[in-house]
């Protein structure tokens, strides 16, 4: 029936609740599915079909940018964080590595990380 399927990756964002600094906003998330809709070629979509794509990739794939007019760019968001999450995602698992060290939750779990969420 040619129904294609992608999970969108979308970046740190900004929100009612959420405030990641440089982060996207729904728009630029709109925007993705715009482009996947309106400028995705049937080639694209049998590439993409059962993966994961981040927004950022689809912007540079695609030319489209947030509210601002700008591409975000941020520790959690834009290109840079988007290659950095592609390799993540692309690692072997630590759980499944018996020497990987476990991570550390301070990183993610501390009053700096709270400040992100200011609306919840």
């Amino acid at each position: 029936h040619g129904v294609k399927a992608v999970t969108l990756y979308p970046g740190g964002a900004v929100t009612e609740t959420a405030a990641f600094p440089g982060g996207e906003t729904p728009i630029f998330t709109g925007r993705a599915v715009a482009a996947l809709l309106n400028k995705a070629s049937n080639g694209d979509l049998e590439r993409l079909n059962g993966k994961v794509i981040q927004t950022a990739e689809l912007a540079t794939d695609y030319g489209f940018v947030d509210a601002d007019g700008e591409v975000p760019v941020g520790p959690f968001s834009g290109i840079e964080a988007a290659k950095q999450s592609r390799m993540a995602m692309t690692a072997p698992l630590a759980q499944y590595n018996l020497d990987a060290d476990l991570p550390d939750p301070l990183q993610t779990n501390n009053p700096d990380a709270a400040a992100l969420f200011p609306g919840a």
